[in-house]
């Protein structure tokens, strides 16, 4: 799945598709471990965010935004604060 990590049209279809499943397959094996295909697919991001962020090789909340499938960086920001309870600015800004 790294490959989609930054394409901000990738869904619970797409994922389906890549896991060869239809997507009512997909939401019945996800609701057996008790998720949802969004869920899933922003935690999935968010930790990409997290480990390009560690590796400094992103600056800005834009570039990082866009990396990982979002197309606001406001919107990403909101999900990254609420994933890790710091904004991404301000762990941007402690690893510089």
């Amino acid at each position: 799945m790294n490959s989609f990590h930054s394409d901000a049209d990738f869904n619970a279809g797409k994922l389906a598709e890549y896991l060869e499943l239809s997507r009512r397959q997909l939401y019945r094996e996800m609701d057996r471990i008790g998720h949802t295909p969004a869920p899933y697919i922003r935690e999935f991001r968010m930790e990409k965010a997290k480990e390009y962020i560690d590796s400094s090789t992103v600056r800005r909340v834009k570039e990082l935004a866009y990396r990982v499938g979002y197309k606001s960086a406001e919107t990403f920001s909101d999900h990254f604060y609420q994933h890790f309870q710091i904004r991404p600015s301000e762990l941007l800004r402690e690893v510089a």
